[in-house]
């Protein structure tokens, strides 16, 4: 009984995700789901430029490195 329970389980979850798969090809063969045969370039309405960014850019600090030391001299963490 178990097994058979399984096994209708399994063949409902198949005949479900072949319908899914199947769906689309039957909405696709109606006319007016069909996309358009002449498709036509996007049209630029307007190009504005951005404002600038009113904070000024600061330069990158430059990171001291200290020099390379034995591991016995190493700073804790």
């Amino acid at each position: 009984m178990e097994t058979l329970a399984i096994n209708v389980l399994i063949g409902f979850w198949l005949v479900l995700f072949a319908a899914m798969a199947i769906f689309p090809f039957v909405l696709e063969s109606k006319e007016a789901r069909r996309t358009p045969r002449e498709l036509v370039d996007d049209q630029i309405i307007s190009i504005v430029p951005l404002a600038e960014d009113a904070t000024p850019h600061r330069p990158l600090t430059p990171m001291t490195t200290i020099p390379n030391r034995g591991p016995d001299q190493r700073d804790a963490a």
